[in-house]
């Protein structure tokens, strides 16, 4: 009867209630992964500006060792018109 649809009515509630639970906990795992999401991209600004510097270094190593190079080509061929 009537007391019969209202323990039913209370056992899906419950029910609900617990499924509620369980939406919450993955929810706060994904705002968890969101967070962890958006320190890495905050960053990712930070290594880029690293990876620039290195490139900029190796640059300047390049153009050290092409200059030596140049040199080196300079000295043979000063030899040469001796």
């Amino acid at each position: 009867g009537f007391v019969n649809e209202i323990d039913e009515f209370r056992s899906e509630i419950d029910e609900l209630r617990s499924e509620i639970e369980e939406f919450r906990g993955e929810i706060d795992g994904f705002r968890g992964q969101i967070d962890e999401f958006s320190v890495e991209i905050d960053e990712f600004p930070v290594e880029i500006d690293e990876l620039r510097s290195e490139i900029d270094e190796l640059r300047s190593e390049i153009d050290g060792f092409c200059g030596e190079i140049d040199g080196f080509r300079d000295l043979r061929n000063e030899g040469r018109n001796c």
